[in-house]
């Protein structure tokens, strides 16, 4: 039973979380230490609770095995950034060594302590509590360390931020931005979530509706639209770039700004809520409105994005690639068939 809940543990982790460990792969890489050191504990205890042997054994367990694929594909995404001369090779044999010479470091240690430490059960819990504690906190420092320089989702919101907010033409810094970054969740403090590569039929239903989704995207290669459920959804042409996923992404986010600039029931939406009931009450109601918002934040696009990656290339960031993490769907259509009036 043990064996086989961390069997089936590996294969729904990769499944539900496998395309976030590439995007998020610094969050993901804490998260298994700390994974890791839960399932340890847990080994620790279960003696000691003889009903609950078999239900702990199978926790602890699974979250080995979620520790097993997320540090190896987080591992092998850092060992990627880490090969700056592409010598990947040469880095994960090292980095193997590494690891290799801390565990027998750790053998001798144990050695040690273990004959000191026997017969003492308060010390040896006080002294893994302390070493659980040095070990989360060594991580933490580790995975804040690294300076990324492609973009995912919340290194291009915190850049998007800072540059809508400062107006000033400066930009931060590849080093503020991933000292920033979040290792715990997901950077959403400002924004609202954006779906990216959906299928078309989610934002439009008929006729009328891709035409003005048309009108709205001109030559651009993706359309931005609006679920049932209000959320902002971006349907991606099958031959777009890198640098026009993150000029879709840079659009929401100016949509974002507009909206919280939008009046509703005549008060300015603040929160998420407000935001949920702007949009909820605009389809039905006020759809021109909901248009111009639309119109306009294509328009700032057209005249912010250009710098922005002006900036961006000038502070070092990698465009030619991303890790947004788009769904697989794409759609064709004539780019450039309607021009918005």
């Amino acid at each position: 039973m043990k064996e086989g809940s961390g069997m089936v543990g590996r294969i729904v982790f990769a499944w539900c979380r496998g395309t976030q460990l590439d995007q998020k792969c610094k969050m993901w890489r804490f998260r298994a230490d700390v994974l890791n050191d839960f399932a340890l504990t847990l080994d620790l205890i279960s003696p000691s609770f003889p009903s609950m042997f078999r239900v702990l054994t199978c926790v602890s367990s699974i979250s080995k095995s979620f520790v097993g694929v997320a540090g190896g594909a987080t591992r092998a995404a850092l060992t990627v950034h880490q090969a700056r001369r592409d010598n990947m090779g040469d880095v994960a044999a090292k980095d193997g060594s590494q690891e290799t010479l801390v565990n027998l470091l750790g053998l001798v240690a144990g050695l040690i302590f273990t004959p000191l430490l026997d017969g003492n059960p308060w010390l040896i819990w006080t002294l893994f509590v302390l070493f659980t504690i040095m070990h989360v906190f060594a991580n933490y420092r580790a995975v804040t360390c690294v300076v990324m320089e492609t973009i995912n989702e919340d290194r291009l919101k915190m850049l998007v931020a800072n540059f809508i907010e400062t107006g000033d033409g400066t930009m931060m810094s590849r080093v503020d931005v991933n000292k920033l970054e979040p290792v715990f969740s997901n950077w959403d403090d400002l924004f609202f979530p954006v779906h990216l590569g959906v299928p078309l039929n989610n934002i439009v239903n008929n006729y009328s509706d891709f035409d003005a989704a048309i009108r709205h995207s001109a030559s651009d290669s993706y359309m931005i639209g609006f679920n049932k459920n209000g959320n902002v959804e971006v349907v991606l042409h099958r031959d777009i770039t890198s640098v026009e996923m993150i000029k879709a992404v840079f659009q929401t986010l100016v949509l974002h700004v507009l909206i919280l600039n939008t009046q509703v029931d005549g008060a300015h939406v603040e929160t998420i809520d407000s935001y949920t009931k702007l949009i909820k009450h605009l389809p039905a109601n006020d759809q021109p409105k909901l248009n111009a918002i639309l119109s306009e934040s294509r328009f700032l696009t057209l005249k912010l994005f250009p710098k922005f990656v002006r900036l961006a290339e000038g502070h070092g960031w990698i465009l030619s690639k991303n890790l947004l993490g788009p769904s697989e769907w794409r759609a064709d259509w004539n780019k450039g068939a309607k021009k918005e009036k």
